[in-house]
């Protein structure tokens, strides 16, 4: 359970975000960030049954005639991306408050960080295929949410950012359909169990390039020469 508690415990701090930033302003950041490192502190009660070689599961059905489930699990990888999203978004929150502007639409940049946490979180604990491409997507549609925010100066980097991150989705689909195909399941579990017959497949190459390439998209985005919009001050 402790994987779905974490997940779970992001997406209500995203929700809870818009009202405490109604009762706290810019201050909400600060709650939040005790939130986000408490969930970090909780995932990292199970490091000794992780260090011990066990693997963490929890879900539910979700498509069962596709043989799909929303299953997440929680191995040392897994915990470790963890713990970075969330130590980094719990520093991040408690920057904020003396970053953003008062002016600023303060409810909903913290909502969309902290979900923007709770989607890198199902990603890297996502225990199918089809799944870590639901959360992979979402980050790309909050990354996009967030740089709008900074106002209409910033309509053009985001559109450019979600056009990039946009056909890494493409590429990660099609890598996603191929292992699928490989390994007769989209479970993580069946692909990691028998990694041999995923490699040994015609399709292995072509989906290790997809991947390569959708990855690429995410690890870097180009400052335009205009420069950024400048309304994140302090």
């Amino acid at each position: 359970m402790i994987p779905l508690v974490t997940l779970g415990g992001a997406v209500a701090l995203a929700l809870l975000a818009p009202v405490l930033a109604r009762l706290l302003g810019r201050d909400a950041g600060y709650p939040l960030a005790v939130g986000l490192a408490a969930l970090a502190v909780y995932a990292n009660t199970a490091a000794g049954d992780v260090v011990r070689g066990e693997v963490l599961t929890a879900g539910v059905s979700w498509m069962p005639s596709l043989g799909i489930s929303f299953g997440l699990r929680m191995d040392g990888l897994s915990l470790l991306f963890v713990t970075i999203v969330l130590g980094v978004g719990a520093l991040v929150m408690a920057y904020c408050p003396r970053y953003l502007e008062s002016s600023y639409p303060i409810g909903t940049v913290y909502g969309l960080l902290a979900g923007f946490a709770a989607a890198m979180i199902g990603l890297v604990t996502a225990n199918d295929l089809v799944l870590l491409y639901v959360f992979w997507e979402l980050t790309t549609v909050l990354s996009f949410l967030l740089i709008n925010t900074a106002g209409p100066a910033a309509a053009l980097p985001a559109g450019r950012a979600l056009v990039v991150t946009a056909m890494g989705g493409f590429a990660l689909l099609g890598a996603v359909v191929m292992i699928g195909v490989a390994a007769g399941s989209t479970s993580l579990d069946v692909v990691l169990a028998d990694p041999g017959a995923v490699l040994a497949d015609p399709l292995a190459l072509p989906a290790g390039a997809l991947l390569i390439l959708a990855a690429a998209t995410k690890s870097a985005q180009l400052r335009s020469p205009s420069g950024c919009p400048a309304r994140w001050s302090r």
